[in-house]
């Protein structure tokens, strides 16, 4: 057994849109809500899932740490992320831990990347909005440089959306902005910049029609006019050429021409050539512009498909001249670098002059995968490609999903028989490598396996159920957090779980009754969890009524009662699935119910309980005249039954509407009253209730919890002053006396032997609003919150991630990740 606190991840936030990054490691990191989420690639688990604030997280980026290391020095798995108020976390992620922490007040963040520099590796390059950029020391948290990138001629301020480095000079940046670029040369790790920039608009298109160009000086007209001469590929370019103005200078010439310009809102991504200097790549939702930032001219155009969905994101390879380009309908295509023959004739020719040519850059589809439908409400929303290899690529969508592909790159080229412009006809297509799924959208309701036993630990393995509000049910294994089986079971949403066995759970579910109605359709299902089998439970009952509240599962697995919200419970025997007693009309309404584990003590002190108080009671309600009818009837119909004899006998405790308790026991088919409790005038309507050992804990919709030590016939009261209780349970195990306490405003902790408040968790101080909660072990709880993530805590409620050095991690997981003899030691020790 391996449980550990930890983040089991589902759907992502809007927010998490491209916070994603790939290491050269092998490892990819992504947001997920507030989470940080580390997984593996090759072996299909998540290793990590780191949590600080509960805010969205929008980027994530890996340290740069491609150098070489030895024992002394091993590969440190270090992050930056920022969330959407602004906040930068520097992970060690091996450990779970902050290394440093720092904001710039409150300004969000637009964009952020490592600073790449031969003499600090540790320098992070960072947008925050509108336009103001800082260096920060993520060792120390400091501030190394802050500027701000104002323009007089524009009343406005613009918004910087994206950072780029050059690869090839590390003092040139380019900052994408709303309706320009702003081109920086003089960045560096230790002097501020001076603040002044170069900032660039595109115009319009010309189409071949000189009185569409705009006036711009005369040596970059120039240097356009002479493109147009030099070949036929580079006539066909004049098509897509952009004019460059520089706007340096302010006059009523640049007035004019700022009315021509195009606004930059649709230009998706902005990226240097990993290959060619001085080229940068402008990317369209239906093309992409190379441009030369030393002629200042289009050099190259990439087109999309007519049939294919617009580009969403491309990669541009270091090992080789191609991109990955991802399509917003969830298409990859490869494209790869092609020298025309033009092109390569004017190379050849002693009379081309290199000065006043240019290469034209042309690109081919030699790759494509076939899109996937994506399901209602669901969006791509983080694409990433290996750095390692630039052959695997994965995809992550809104719903949680992880999806996979390899590329074959043993023949980059295009086939003679390719169709370029048509994705869906020939060609070498990408396979899906595989998929990692995710349990659906919250909220949820979760039930933990039967707790570990002397008899049962050789076998037992940590299994939460979930049901969702699809109607699937998803099988964890709290290991490793890991889907088990995820099996499409109600037609409605789920509303509970109970289990019947290590390997058989019943559940059940109903549609939101509508028009003021109060009837629903009750589903309820045994399913097998090995094999999947769903088998009905109920079918008698083919017509509306009162819905199902919660299960309630006798301590021996040998008996059933349902709860429901406006008519009596019903008994039922789990061993012949036979409805044992359905109870009358006139029943009082049942507000809470629990076996008990102790049938000896509890008819003993009950009993005497019962003496005491019979003397308080001047007379019973009719209510209790029907409860003392129902077990006295049902005690002589069932006195000769020879089955029954042999039955065990289980005791079980109620409170009606009247706050009045009751005690009654079942033997076979015979269930009888043992007694009853007058109420506790001074408390409020109970709506939960459970009990071990000695001990009768109830909580109210005051919040206030009762503890009862039912051998001591001693009460005691505590005011959580808190919200309505929703959910108690005792912790497993012999002699632990722990409770969880389910407030709609959080969790609390509490010892009921030594009355003590052991721990709380508090929305929204502390964490994300919980929905259903339970124990996973003697100490750890695991907590379904409103964000579609499943989180395991300690006792003290603090941290929902832990330190790999805890975890059970397989040597073969790390082979192919990090040096022999270096990280794998921690795993050993």
């Amino acid at each position: 057994m391996n449980l550990v606190s930890r983040i089991i991840p589902g759907a992502l936030n809007n927010a998490n849109k491209d916070a994603i990054d790939w290491n050269h490691q092998g490892l990819i990191a992504y947001g997920c809500q507030s989470s940080i989420v580390v997984l593996d690639p090759q072996s299909f688990r998540i290793l990590q899932c780191m949590e600080k604030y509960h805010e969205p997280i929008i980027k994530v980026k890996w340290a740069p740490d491609s150098f070489y290391h030895n024992i002394d020095d091993a590969y440190n798995l270090k992050l930056a992320s920022a969330d959407s108020t602004g906040n930068i976390l520097i992970w060690d992620v091996y450990k779970s831990s902050i290394q440093s922490e720092f904001r710039d007040g409150t300004k969000p963040i637009s964009d952020m990347i490592w600073y790449s520099t031969d003499t600090n590796p540790q320098l992070l390059l960072v947008i925050h909005s509108p336009n103001i950029v800082i260096l920060w020391n993520t060792q120390t948290g400091t501030k190394i440089w802050r500027v701000a990138y104002d323009q007089e001629r524009q009343r406005e301020t613009e918004s910087f959306l994206q950072i780029i480095q050059d690869p090839f000079n590390h003092q040139r940046t380019i900052l994408l902005g709303q309706s320009s670029l702003t081109f920086i040369e003089d960045f560096s790790p230790v002097n501020t910049p001076s603040g002044q920039s170069r900032r660039f608009y595109i115009s319009n298109t010309n189409n071949n029609n000189n009185t569409n160009k705009p006036n711009v000086s005369s040596q970059n007209y120039k240097r356009s006019t002479s493109v147009n001469s030099i070949s036929s590929t580079s006539s066909q370019l004049t098509t897509r050429l952009k004019a460059i103005i520089e706007g340096s200078e302010h006059t009523k010439q640049d007035d004019q021409l700022l009315s021509t310009v195009v606004s930059l809102n649709d230009c998706i991504q902005i990226l240097f050539h990993p290959i060619h200097r001085h080229l940068i790549l402008i990317v369209y939702p239906r093309e992409i512009l190379i441009f030369d930032l030393q002629i200042l001219q289009t050099v190259g155009t990439i087109l999309c498909e007519k049939n294919s969905a617009a580009f969403y994101k491309i990669y541009g390879c270091c090992r080789r001249d191609a991109f990955i380009c991802f399509h917003e309908s969830g298409t990859i295509s490869v494209r790869n670098r092609r020298l025309e023959n033009s092109t390569i004739q004017a190379l050849q020719s002693p009379n081309t002059s290199l000065t006043e040519f240019v290469i034209d850059l042309t690109y081919d589809l030699v790759y494509y995968s076939d899109p996937f439908r994506l399901v209602k409400n669901t969006r791509i929303c983080s694409f990433c490609v290996s750095p390692k290899d630039e052959t695997a690529i994965s995809v992550i969508l809104t719903d949680g999903k992880v999806l996979f592909w390899n590329i074959d790159q043993k023949d980059l080229s295009i086939s003679p028989d390719i169709d370029v412009n048509n994705e869906g006809n020939n060609g070498n297509r990408i396979p899906l490598g595989g998929v990692m799924f995710a349990p659906p959208p919250a909220p949820y309701t979760i039930s933990m396996c039967p707790s570990m036993t002397a008899k049962n630990w050789k076998d037992w393995t940590p299994l939460l159920a979930l049901g969702c509000t699809n109607g699937d049910i998803v099988i964890f294994d709290l290991n490793d957090g890991s889907i088990q089986r995820q099996l499409a079971v109600h037609s409605s949403p789920v509303r509970g779980v109970v289990w019947l066995s290590p390997q058989t759970i019943l559940s059940w579910g109903y549609q939101n009754p509508g028009d003021g109605r109060t009837a629903v359709r009750n589903e309820i299902f045994m399913i097998h969890i090995p094999s999947g089998r769903q088998e009905p439970f109920r079918t008698e009952i083919n017509h509306d009524e009162s819905p199902i509240e919660s299960f309630k599962v006798s301590h021996t697995k040998n008996y059933l009662i349902i709860l429901f919200r406006d008519q009596p419970f019903e008994l039922w025997d789990l061993k012949s699935f036979t409805l044992i007693r359905r109870l009358p009309k006139k029943c009082p309404k049942i507000l809470a119910l629990d076996w008990s584990p102790n049938v000896l003590v509890m008819k003993k002190s009950l009993g005497e309980m019962n003496s005491s108080a019979a003397a308080k009671l001047n007379s019973s309600t009719e209510s209790e005249q029907d409860l003392h009818r129902i077990a006295n009837t049902e005690a002589e119909t069932s006195s000769n039954n020879d089955h029954d004899k042999k039955s065990s006998r289980e005791n079980f405790i109620f409170t009606d509407e009247y706050n009045l308790l009751y005690h009654f026991y079942v033997e076979g088919r015979t269930i009888k009253e043992v007694a009853t409790v007058p109420p506790d005038h001074s408390s409020s309507a109970a709506t939960d209730l459970v009990l071990k050992g000695d001990y009768l804990l109830s909580g109210d919709v005051d919040g206030i919890l009762q503890v009862f030590n039912i051998k001591l016939k001693q009460s005691k009261s505590f005011n959580t002053k808190r919200s309505p209780i929703r959910k108690l349970r005792f912790a497993p195990g012999k002699g632990n006396f722990r409770a969880f306490v389910l407030f709609n405003d959080g969790v609390d902790i509490w010892d009921i032997r030594d009355r003590d408040r052991i721990s709380t968790l508090k929305y929204p101080r502390d964490t994300i609003q919980v929905t259903d909660g339970d124990w996973t072990s003697s100490d750890k709880i695991v907590l379904a919150c409103s964000d579609h993530c499943i989180r395991i805590y300690e006792m003290n409620l603090v941290d929902s991630s832990s330190s790999l050095e805890f975890q059970t991690i397989e040597r073969m997981l790390f082979k192919t990740v990090l040096p022999e003899n270096s990280f794998l030691e921690k795993f050993d020790d």
